[in-house]
């Protein structure tokens, strides 16, 4: 919802452009915030809106890189100070937390270029199953499984 991960790629990679669509109005004013802080307004669009439902007009990407809600309803495990700081939507997804993972990686693999590049944060249990979702596409050569810095399973890597 700031763009960390988006601005942080443009600060990097000097050559790089960002879409960054926000569908929480608070954060998106955090995200206009963050990209004049960062001078990135020259290389970066921001969209409010959701994401599964923005027209990008068959635009094409190298590189996209989400992190939709992936925790279910009924997860147990989840700590006092993420419900507690984080927005509901942000957070929680029907079908076991699978729901906005299978939509947007569904969507975005309409708009990755070949060669490109897919990125998706998930939950440290749900590695197995979404791979083989996104293995079902047909459309990788790569589909690998990261862990983050406590060593649990955390993005879904996919390259084409």
């Amino acid at each position: 919802g700031t763009g960390c991960i988006g601005f942080s790629i443009l600060k990097n990679h000097e050559t790089a452009t960002l879409v960054s669509v926000e569908k929480s109005e608070a954060a998106f004013g955090y995200l206009g915030k963050n990209q004049l802080k960062l001078i990135l307004q020259n290389r970066s669009q921001l969209i409010l809106g959701d994401a599964l439902e923005v027209n990008l007009e068959n635009q094409k990407f190298d590189v996209i890189v989400a992190n939709p809600p992936y925790i279910a309803e009924n997860d147990a495990l989840i700590e006092a100070n993420v419900k507690k700081f984080e927005p509901h939507q942000a957070l929680f997804a029907g079908s076991e937390g699978f729901a906005a993972l299978y939509t947007w990686s569904q969507k975005a693999k309409e708009h990755l270029n070949k060669p490109g590049l897919m990125l998706f944060e998930m939950g440290h249990l749900q590695g197995p199953q979404f791979k083989q979702h996104i293995e079902n596409f047909g459309m990788f050569s790569g589909v690998n499984i990261l862990k983050d810095l406590s060593g649990l399973d955390r993005i879904l890597k996919c390259r084409q």
